[in-house]
């Protein structure tokens, strides 16, 4: 199970190894053993700092945090290097996130769990976990994913390698299609789709993700999909673009890759949008987007 690896002492050696050939400067013999905020950081915490915070010599002086995570840009003076050893680093947040992840977060135990029910016909790679009260049906799961608990994953979904998927997730449902019969009756329209996720891919808790009508809903890889979320059928995500919390996206819509989707978007049925496309918070996007725009409002205009 996921949680925090606690009263472990680091060092320099420790952080190489994960971090390879990297600048540090300062005492490199000094040590920690927690993460922490800078205003709650002791003598013992790892920290990082951005590299536009104002008056940053003043925080490094001011914080008990041994070690800091910083840019390289940083022209850090001399007197601080006694007591204090410095990470320098392109990215810092990318770098503590990667030491965190690595010295601090437990990894997963591979296995399934006993109140889950999977179908026999899944074919699930035996490096999988899956959480209490998930359901399973004829679908394929590849390995090192992770499903928590109280999802449920229908016939013709297909996962990839290194997933997430979060607690309370639908993947696979009918999407709503409907058409109107000859006494102004709502009949059904099938849907006998699937959904393919690719590898890499995150989904949030409460995500629904609707199997397509003929063909599959498809998530490329390296997405990264917020809680509450709502993705209709045949709907396309290209990689690595972000759709954060509460975005409703709309039957058949073709999103690009790279793109960012802020909060609460809408984005009505058949709509195109291309690469590298910045959708702003609260939107409702009702007609197609070029690659490399930003869009902001309701209806959604480029900014």
């Amino acid at each position: 199970m996921v949680g925090i690896v606690q009263d472990k002492i680091y060092k320099v050696e420790h952080i190489s190894k994960i971090l390879g050939d990297f600048k540090i400067i300062g005492n490199t013999e000094l040590s920690f053993s927690n993460v922490k905020t800078i205003s709650n950081a002791d003598r013992d915490s790892l920290i990082w700092l951005k590299s536009d915070y104002k008056r940053v010599n003043d925080i490094i002086n001011k914080t008990p945090a041994s070690f800091i995570i910083c840019s390289k840009k940083l022209d850090i003076p001399k007197k601080l290097l006694k007591d204090k050893c410095f990470i320098l680093a392109e990215n810092p947040r990318l770098t503590f996130a990667r030491l965190l992840s690595e010295l601090f977060i437990k990894k997963h135990e591979y296995g399934i769990y006993k109140t889950a029910v999977v179908s026999p016909e899944a074919n699930i790679n035996k490096n999988v976990f899956i959480g209490p009260n998930t359901y399973i049906g004829n679908a394929e799961i590849e390995e090192n994913t992770v499903i928590y608990g109280n999802s449920y994953i229908y016939d013709g979904v297909r996962i990839g390698q290194n997933c997430i998927i979060h607690a309370g997730t639908v993947i696979g449902a009918d999407g709503f299609g409907f058409e109107k019969n000859e006494d102004g009756v709502w009949e059904k329209f099938p849907q006998i789709g699937g959904v393919r996720i690719s590898d890499n891919v995150e989904i949030g808790a409460n995500t629904c993700i609707d199997r397509g009508t003929l063909e599959d809903t498809f998530i490329s890889k390296g997405v990264k999909i917020d809680n509450l979320c709502q993705i209709a059928h045949n709907v396309s995500v290209g990689e690595n673009t972000i759709i954060t919390g509460g975005v409703i996206i709309g039957g058949s819509v073709k999103i690009g890759k790279d793109c960012w989707i802020a909060p609460n978007v809408t984005i009505v049925n058949g709509i195109y949008i291309g690469d590298h496309v910045f959708i702003g918070i609260g939107s409702v996007v009702i007609r197609k987007i070029n690659s490399h725009t930003k869009v902001f409002g309701n209806p959604a205009k480029e900014y």
